[in-house]
């Protein structure tokens, strides 16, 4: 996907801390992004234009508000976002072709990582930010759609990421977030996780038992969960360990897949948005 990016890239963020907004804008050769995010009375607003540059079109989606005084609201984005996705879905349908979806995919996420990268944590936390995040993750599960509904599915799909729901991280969906999982077999078997050895070893030969495992956040939390619920033993970590849900001496008081595939996603605390302030490259 690096391909569509060209040497014509250019990011601005407006930040107003008196009225709380965000004034965002990427371009590359294909597609310009324009989001405005702004709290107004408690509710945010967020708006985004994405433009066909090789058709000059510009391309303006409905505002996604959000009530951020709404009893557990971080509970319910994902069935707003959703809803956003088949309205977007039913509005447009064929006028965003596959190329040009895969396109505004590429864009937002570029937008996203630069996003990510120029906004101090907290600032990047805040709501105004936020809506461009739920932009980014609504065209994510146009995709998802398009692809389920290629091979006779069809279904629309979001589950929410635990740092998002705790308030530690923007949003993002399990669904777009990847686990190299080669990778992870190779860092459980050289032992660079400081997991206790049996755990280690019973993770091991899981993975090796299914190859077909898909690597999205979701799929693996979801594989490793079930395990452990009927193997609760094989659970064992230290309180320095990856998986373990903090980091002290002694033995873990609380660990969790969740954790563990965290741990290992951010071992260069990379990309930072992810990977949380305070975040230490390091083996694990």
């Amino acid at each position: 996907m690096k391909k569509f990016i060209t040497l014509l890239s250019l990011l601005i963020v407006t930040k107003t801390s008196i009225c709380q907004s965000q004034h965002f804008l990427y371009e590359d050769k294909f597609v310009s992004v324009n989001y405005y995010g702004e709290i107004k009375g408690d509710i945010l607003y967020a708006d985004l234009t994405l433009t066909d540059l090789t058709a000059n079109k510009p391309y303006k989606f409905s505002t996604i508000t959000i009530d951020i005084k709404e009893d557990n609201y971080r509970l319910k984005i994902s069935e707003k976002l959703i809803e956003k996705a088949k309205e977007i879905s039913a509005t447009y349908g064929e006028q965003i072709s596959d190329e040009l979806l895969r396109h505004f995919v590429e864009a937002n996420t570029q937008t996203a990582d630069k996003y990510g990268n120029l906004l101090k944590p907290d600032e990047l936390k805040r709501e105004e930010a936020q809506g461009f995040f739920y932009f980014n993750t609504v065209f994510n599960i146009i995709s998802r759609y398009r692809t389920s509904l290629s091979k006779g599915m069809g279904t629309y799909e979001c589950s929410t990421y635990n740092g998002y729901i705790v308030g530690l991280t923007p949003y993002y969906a399990k669904e777009d977030l990847f686990v190299d999982i080669k990778n992870f077999r190779e860092y459980l078997n050289e032992g660079q996780f400081r997991v206790v050895e049996e755990t280690a070893e019973f993770m091991i030969e899981q993975l090796n038992e299914n190859p077909e495992l898909k690597n999205d956040f979701k799929s693996i939390e979801l594989f490793f969960d079930n395990l452990f619920k009927n193997n609760p033993e094989k659970l064992r970590f230290s309180g320095s360990s990856c998986g373990c849900c903090g980091n002290y001496s002694g033995t873990c008081w609380f660990a969790s897949v969740n954790c563990l595939v965290h741990d290992f996603m951010c071992q260069t605390c990379r990309p930072r948005w992810f990977c949380f302030s305070g975040c230490v490259p390091s083996r694990c």
